[in-house]
Protein backbone atom coordinates (compact mmCIF):
# COMPACT_ATOMS: atom_id res chain seq x y z
CA UNK A 1 0.00 0.00 0.00
CA UNK A 2 1.23 3.50 -0.71
CA UNK A 3 0.00 7.04 -1.07
CA UNK A 4 -1.57 8.88 -3.86
CA UNK A 5 0.41 11.28 -4.86
CA UNK A 6 -1.00 12.17 -8.59
CA UNK A 7 -3.81 10.62 -10.78
CA UNK A 8 -1.06 9.12 -12.73
CA UNK A 9 -0.49 6.89 -9.83
CA UNK A 10 -3.73 5.08 -10.93
CA UNK A 11 -1.87 3.65 -13.95
CA UNK A 12 0.67 1.04 -11.55
CA UNK A 13 -0.31 -1.88 -13.49
CA UNK A 14 0.14 -3.15 -9.75
CA UNK A 15 -3.17 -0.66 -8.44
CA UNK A 16 -6.34 -2.73 -7.54
CA UNK A 17 -7.75 -0.67 -5.38
CA UNK A 18 -7.58 3.04 -3.90
CA UNK A 19 -8.69 3.51 -0.15
CA UNK A 20 -10.27 7.25 0.61
CA UNK A 21 -10.36 8.01 4.34
CA UNK A 22 -13.47 9.49 5.01
CA UNK A 23 -13.87 12.56 7.85
CA UNK A 24 -16.58 12.90 10.61
CA UNK A 25 -19.51 12.48 7.88
CA UNK A 26 -22.47 13.40 10.57
CA UNK A 27 -20.85 16.71 9.55
CA UNK A 28 -21.79 18.87 6.14
CA UNK A 29 -18.11 19.85 6.49
CA UNK A 30 -16.98 16.28 6.50
CA UNK A 31 -19.53 15.18 3.50
CA UNK A 32 -18.33 18.02 1.77
CA UNK A 33 -14.64 16.54 2.08
CA UNK A 34 -15.22 13.53 1.23
CA UNK A 35 -17.04 14.31 -2.03
CA UNK A 36 -14.45 16.59 -3.12
CA UNK A 37 -12.21 13.67 -3.07
CA UNK A 38 -14.22 11.57 -4.64
CA UNK A 39 -14.95 14.06 -7.24
CA UNK A 40 -10.80 14.00 -8.41
CA UNK A 41 -10.51 10.48 -7.96
CA UNK A 42 -14.09 8.22 -8.55
CA UNK A 43 -13.66 8.93 -12.81
CA UNK A 44 -10.11 8.02 -12.99
CA UNK A 45 -10.41 4.75 -11.07
CA UNK A 46 -13.85 3.46 -12.83
CA UNK A 47 -12.25 3.74 -15.98
CA UNK A 48 -9.68 1.80 -14.88
CA UNK A 49 -11.59 -0.66 -13.23
CA UNK A 50 -9.85 -0.17 -10.23
CA UNK A 51 -12.26 -0.89 -6.57
CA UNK A 52 -12.60 2.04 -4.48
CA UNK A 53 -12.77 1.67 -0.84
CA UNK A 54 -14.39 4.31 1.45
CA UNK A 55 -13.54 3.69 4.92
CA UNK A 56 -15.80 5.23 7.89
CA UNK A 57 -15.74 5.25 11.26
CA UNK A 58 -17.85 2.56 12.82
CA UNK A 59 -21.57 3.55 12.36
CA UNK A 60 -21.29 5.71 9.77
CA UNK A 61 -21.21 3.20 6.59
CA UNK A 62 -24.64 4.43 5.75
CA UNK A 63 -24.01 7.90 5.55
CA UNK A 64 -20.73 7.25 3.52
CA UNK A 65 -22.51 4.46 1.42
CA UNK A 66 -25.02 7.39 0.49
CA UNK A 67 -22.67 10.05 -0.07
CA UNK A 68 -20.42 7.72 -2.41
CA UNK A 69 -23.45 6.61 -4.23
CA UNK A 70 -24.85 10.16 -4.88
CA UNK A 71 -21.79 12.15 -5.19
CA UNK A 72 -19.38 9.84 -6.55
CA UNK A 73 -21.69 6.71 -8.22
CA UNK A 74 -22.93 9.38 -10.40
CA UNK A 75 -20.86 12.38 -11.45
CA UNK A 76 -23.19 13.96 -13.64
CA UNK A 77 -23.15 17.05 -11.44
CA UNK A 78 -19.63 17.12 -11.88
CA UNK A 79 -18.72 17.02 -15.34
CA UNK A 80 -20.08 18.02 -18.72
CA UNK A 81 -21.09 14.19 -19.89
CA UNK A 82 -23.48 12.23 -17.86
CA UNK A 83 -24.06 8.89 -16.64
CA UNK A 84 -20.84 8.27 -15.77
CA UNK A 85 -21.02 5.27 -12.55
CA UNK A 86 -18.46 4.15 -10.46
CA UNK A 87 -19.68 0.31 -10.04
CA UNK A 88 -16.18 -0.84 -8.10
CA UNK A 89 -17.79 0.45 -4.80
CA UNK A 90 -17.26 -0.53 -0.85
CA UNK A 91 -17.66 1.22 2.15
CA UNK A 92 -16.15 -0.76 5.32
CA UNK A 93 -15.65 1.09 8.55
CA UNK A 94 -12.22 1.74 10.52
CA UNK A 95 -12.24 -0.99 13.04
CA UNK A 96 -12.76 -3.96 10.53
CA UNK A 97 -8.91 -3.67 8.89
CA UNK A 98 -8.36 -7.34 7.84
CA UNK A 99 -11.98 -7.55 5.54
CA UNK A 100 -10.42 -4.05 4.03
CA UNK A 101 -7.38 -5.78 2.87
CA UNK A 102 -9.21 -9.09 2.16
CA UNK A 103 -11.51 -6.82 0.34
CA UNK A 104 -8.27 -5.42 -1.82
CA UNK A 105 -7.48 -9.05 -2.33
CA UNK A 106 -10.27 -10.56 -3.87
CA UNK A 107 -11.09 -7.28 -5.80
CA UNK A 108 -11.67 -8.64 -9.69
CA UNK A 109 -10.62 -5.57 -11.11
CA UNK A 110 -9.51 -6.71 -14.59
CA UNK A 111 -6.71 -5.88 -16.48
CA UNK A 112 -4.67 -2.85 -16.09
CA UNK A 113 -3.52 -0.58 -18.59
CA UNK A 114 -0.51 -1.27 -21.06
CA UNK A 115 0.41 2.14 -21.43
CA UNK A 116 2.90 1.16 -24.02
CA UNK A 117 0.34 -0.45 -26.29
CA UNK A 118 0.74 1.35 -30.26
CA UNK A 119 -2.92 1.67 -31.41
CA UNK A 120 -2.62 1.94 -35.13
CA UNK A 121 -4.62 1.72 -38.44
CA UNK A 122 -5.06 -1.05 -40.11
CA UNK A 123 -2.52 0.06 -42.75
CA UNK A 124 0.10 0.59 -39.78
CA UNK A 125 -0.57 4.46 -39.61
CA UNK A 126 -1.21 6.84 -37.13
CA UNK A 127 -5.06 6.51 -36.35
CA UNK A 128 -6.08 9.51 -38.72
CA UNK A 129 -9.30 10.63 -35.80
CA UNK A 130 -8.03 10.07 -32.35
CA UNK A 131 -9.59 8.05 -29.90
CA UNK A 132 -11.84 9.07 -26.95
CA UNK A 133 -9.56 9.34 -24.19
CA UNK A 134 -11.74 6.47 -22.12
CA UNK A 135 -12.36 4.59 -25.29
CA UNK A 136 -8.64 4.41 -25.60
CA UNK A 137 -8.06 3.54 -22.49
CA UNK A 138 -10.34 0.89 -22.41
CA UNK A 139 -8.25 -0.73 -25.26
CA UNK A 140 -5.12 -0.51 -23.86
CA UNK A 141 -6.49 -2.65 -20.72
CA UNK A 142 -8.65 -4.97 -23.21
CA UNK A 143 -5.41 -5.74 -25.24
CA UNK A 144 -2.81 -5.36 -22.37
CA UNK A 145 -0.42 -8.43 -23.52
CA UNK A 146 -0.24 -7.15 -27.00
CA UNK A 147 2.97 -4.56 -27.95
CA UNK A 148 0.09 -3.07 -30.68
CA UNK A 149 -2.83 -3.59 -32.31
CA UNK A 150 -4.13 -2.28 -35.95
CA UNK A 151 -7.59 -1.28 -35.54
CA UNK A 152 -10.57 -0.34 -38.26
CA UNK A 153 -13.81 1.13 -37.42
CA UNK A 154 -16.37 -1.02 -39.50
CA UNK A 155 -19.83 -0.05 -40.53
CA UNK A 156 -23.17 -1.67 -40.15
CA UNK A 157 -24.25 -2.65 -35.75
CA UNK A 158 -28.42 -1.92 -35.25
CA UNK A 159 -27.26 -0.53 -32.01
CA UNK A 160 -25.84 2.50 -30.49
CA UNK A 161 -22.53 0.69 -30.34
CA UNK A 162 -19.78 1.62 -32.59
CA UNK A 163 -17.61 -1.68 -34.45
CA UNK A 164 -14.00 -2.47 -34.76
CA UNK A 165 -11.80 -5.16 -36.16
CA UNK A 166 -8.57 -5.44 -34.54
CA UNK A 167 -5.59 -7.06 -35.38
CA UNK A 168 -2.95 -8.04 -33.18
CA UNK A 169 1.08 -7.40 -32.35
CA UNK A 170 3.40 -9.08 -30.05
CA UNK A 171 2.50 -12.57 -29.60
CA UNK A 172 3.29 -15.83 -32.09
CA UNK A 173 -0.26 -16.06 -33.40
CA UNK A 174 -2.01 -12.50 -34.38
CA UNK A 175 -5.76 -13.49 -33.75
CA UNK A 176 -7.61 -11.05 -34.87
CA UNK A 177 -10.93 -9.36 -33.18
CA UNK A 178 -13.83 -7.91 -32.94
CA UNK A 179 -14.67 -4.88 -30.93
CA UNK A 180 -18.42 -3.32 -29.78
CA UNK A 181 -18.09 -0.25 -27.37
CA UNK A 182 -20.98 1.92 -25.95
CA UNK A 183 -23.00 2.37 -23.04
CA UNK A 184 -21.67 0.32 -20.41
CA UNK A 185 -25.05 -0.98 -19.59
CA UNK A 186 -26.03 -1.01 -22.78
CA UNK A 187 -22.88 -3.13 -23.41
CA UNK A 188 -23.39 -5.57 -20.12
CA UNK A 189 -26.42 -6.93 -21.38
CA UNK A 190 -25.24 -7.71 -24.68
CA UNK A 191 -22.38 -9.80 -22.63
CA UNK A 192 -24.96 -11.16 -20.13
CA UNK A 193 -26.91 -12.27 -22.65
CA UNK A 194 -24.25 -13.77 -24.65
CA UNK A 195 -23.30 -15.35 -21.58
CA UNK A 196 -26.59 -16.81 -20.10
CA UNK A 197 -28.35 -17.69 -23.76
CA UNK A 198 -24.94 -18.64 -26.32
CA UNK A 199 -22.09 -19.88 -24.61
CA UNK A 200 -22.25 -23.39 -23.93
CA UNK A 201 -25.98 -23.49 -25.58
CA UNK A 202 -25.98 -22.67 -29.21
CA UNK A 203 -24.02 -25.61 -31.26
CA UNK A 204 -23.28 -23.09 -33.93
CA UNK A 205 -19.46 -22.61 -35.14
CA UNK A 206 -20.44 -19.18 -37.01
CA UNK A 207 -20.66 -17.77 -33.54
CA UNK A 208 -17.76 -15.82 -32.43
CA UNK A 209 -17.05 -16.57 -28.92
CA UNK A 210 -17.07 -13.88 -26.68
CA UNK A 211 -13.52 -12.81 -24.85
CA UNK A 212 -14.77 -12.53 -21.76
CA UNK A 213 -11.54 -11.48 -19.65
CA UNK A 214 -11.31 -8.93 -22.19
CA UNK A 215 -15.01 -7.50 -21.36
CA UNK A 216 -13.24 -4.48 -19.92
CA UNK A 217 -15.72 -1.56 -18.00
CA UNK A 218 -14.79 2.08 -17.61
CA UNK A 219 -16.44 4.80 -15.82
CA UNK A 220 -18.97 5.24 -18.80
CA UNK A 221 -18.37 3.19 -21.72
CA UNK A 222 -17.49 -1.16 -21.91
CA UNK A 223 -15.79 -3.10 -24.67
CA UNK A 224 -17.55 -6.44 -25.70
CA UNK A 225 -14.27 -7.96 -27.00
CA UNK A 226 -15.22 -11.42 -29.29
CA UNK A 227 -13.30 -13.71 -31.90
CA UNK A 228 -13.56 -12.62 -35.43
CA UNK A 229 -15.01 -15.04 -37.75
CA UNK A 230 -12.72 -14.69 -40.69
CA UNK A 231 -14.15 -16.92 -43.63
CA UNK A 232 -17.75 -15.21 -42.60
CA UNK A 233 -19.27 -12.96 -45.13
CA UNK A 234 -20.94 -9.82 -43.81
CA UNK A 235 -24.66 -9.76 -44.88
CA UNK A 236 -24.76 -6.10 -45.96
CA UNK A 237 -21.55 -7.03 -48.67
CA UNK A 238 -24.20 -9.68 -49.91
CA UNK A 239 -27.45 -7.61 -50.21
CA UNK A 240 -25.89 -4.68 -51.77
CA UNK A 241 -27.83 -1.56 -51.99
CA UNK A 242 -30.78 -3.06 -49.76
CA UNK A 243 -31.41 -2.63 -46.29
CA UNK A 244 -31.06 -5.11 -44.52
CA UNK A 245 -32.57 -4.35 -41.07
CA UNK A 246 -35.78 -6.38 -42.12
CA UNK A 247 -34.21 -9.26 -42.46
CA UNK A 248 -32.44 -8.97 -39.06
CA UNK A 249 -35.72 -8.28 -37.59
CA UNK A 250 -37.32 -11.27 -38.71
CA UNK A 251 -34.67 -13.19 -37.34
CA UNK A 252 -34.86 -11.80 -33.63
CA UNK A 253 -38.31 -12.38 -34.00
CA UNK A 254 -38.61 -15.60 -35.78
CA UNK A 255 -36.32 -18.42 -34.81
CA UNK A 256 -34.42 -16.85 -32.21
CA UNK A 257 -37.80 -15.31 -31.13
CA UNK A 258 -39.16 -18.63 -30.72
CA UNK A 259 -36.10 -20.38 -29.15
CA UNK A 260 -36.63 -17.88 -26.56
CA UNK A 261 -40.32 -18.71 -25.72
CA UNK A 262 -40.36 -21.98 -26.28
CA UNK A 263 -36.69 -23.69 -26.42
CA UNK A 264 -36.23 -26.88 -27.81
CA UNK A 265 -33.70 -29.35 -30.10
CA UNK A 266 -34.51 -29.20 -33.45
CA UNK A 267 -33.05 -29.02 -36.92
CA UNK A 268 -34.00 -25.66 -38.85
CA UNK A 269 -34.26 -25.03 -42.86
CA UNK A 270 -33.71 -20.75 -43.15
CA UNK A 271 -34.80 -21.03 -46.51
CA UNK A 272 -37.97 -22.56 -45.51
CA UNK A 273 -38.23 -19.90 -42.43
CA UNK A 274 -36.95 -16.74 -44.48
CA UNK A 275 -37.83 -16.96 -48.16
CA UNK A 276 -40.69 -18.38 -50.18
CA UNK A 277 -40.66 -21.52 -51.78
CA UNK A 278 -40.21 -19.97 -55.21
CA UNK A 279 -36.70 -18.49 -54.41
CA UNK A 280 -35.41 -21.12 -52.94
CA UNK A 281 -33.64 -22.70 -56.33
CA UNK A 282 -32.42 -19.20 -57.03
CA UNK A 283 -30.23 -19.23 -53.47
CA UNK A 284 -29.62 -22.39 -54.02
CA UNK A 285 -27.07 -22.49 -57.01
CA UNK A 286 -23.12 -22.57 -56.73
Amino acid sequence: MKPLVSLSDLDDGGARALIVLAGALPSDEGRLDLVKRLRRLAASSAQRGILVIVVTKRGEEAIGQAVARSGAGVLAQWQEHTGVVLRQLAVLPDSDWDNIAETCARCRCGPSLNSSLAIRDKNGNELPTPLLPELELLFRRAFHDYSGILISEENGGKSSSSVWKVETEGLEQHTPFIVKSGPAAVMEEHINTYRDVVADRVPYRGCAPLCLDRCVVGSEHQLAVSRFVENAVRLDKVMINRDVKELIQAIYRTVLGRWRKDPERKRLDLLQEFLPAARHDAYLRP
